[in-house]
């Protein structure tokens, strides 16, 4: 329940910063941060820091944020560190606002995600303060596919089930466990992340995974289910990108 993680949450003595990248999102992010800034940060005090790290929309995300400014960070990806380097892609964002949030436990959430609701937060918080142990959190989930016809399917996930499971059972069998190894929601502690290099483009899941091993250890690592995540479904020529990009890390 919300009011006990709460209670673990300020027994422990954790501040928690929620980060969410954004590329061309209106259609989902306004639904993410409501439900986030109400339940999470006034209804209950689980979320001290709401940072939107965005990638440069042309549409109206930044607008769709600014409605929430009250409670929400925004922030342009391009603005942090440009003296330090500036290049595109979710790694980028990632890795940047570690420098723009100040939490004890940062925790990223997609912002594409069409039946978000609190559990893609508070099941990544959950196993942190519950567990001492552990020092990493991923979120799995099903993934549907759902046709323009509206048919649905269980074959969500392409590319993780045909490049990046097969080529981490072979390559690192200890992360054969994580179902859902490039999913989005996932977080740890401040001073584990800050250990890791991010990649700046669609590798930078695969990454973390191998490197939270390869540094903190397989027990260091835990896994939450989160039900069941609905997004978008990209083209087979965007999927062979993402592939090309996973597979080189």
């Amino acid at each position: 329940k919300l009011d006990n993680l709460q209670k673990l949450k300020q027994s422990k003595g954790y501040s928690v910063a929620v980060v969410i990248p954004t590329l061309e999102e209106e259609g989902t992010i306004g639904n993410v941060l409501e439900c986030l800034t109400t339940r999470l940060m006034k209804e209950y005090s689980i979320i001290d820091e709401l940072v939107v790290i965005d990638g440069g929309s042309k549409d109206n995300t930044q607008l769709i944020c600014e409605q929430y400014s009250e409670n929400v960070s925004f922030q342009q990806q391009s603005n942090i560190l440009s003296s330090v380097c500036n290049y595109r892609g979710k790694g980028e964002a990632l890795w940047k606002s570690l420098y723009v949030t100040k939490s004890d436990i940062i925790i990223y959430v997609d912002s594409d995600i069409k039946n978000f609701d609190e559990r893609f937060v508070v099941g990544i918080l959950g196993p942190l303060l519950v567990n001492d142990s552990a020092k990493f959190v991923k979120g799995y989930y099903r993934r549907p596919y759902i046709s323009g016809s509206g048919t649905r399917t269980n074959e969500g996930g392409r590319v993780t089930e045909l490049c990046a499971r097969p080529l981490l059972n072979i390559l690192y069998p200890e992360l054969s466990g994580f179902i859902q190894p490039l999913g989005g929601e996932y977080g740890g502690y401040r001073n584990v992340l800050e250990n890791i290099n991010y990649t700046s483009g669609y590798g930078v899941e695969v990454q973390t995974l191998i490197e939270m091993l390869e540094k903190h250890g397989l027990e260091s690592m835990a896994q939450c289910n989160l039900i069941e995540r609905q997004h978008r479904h990209q083209p087979i020529n965007s999927l062979s990108k993402m592939s090309s990009a996973i597979m080189q890390t």
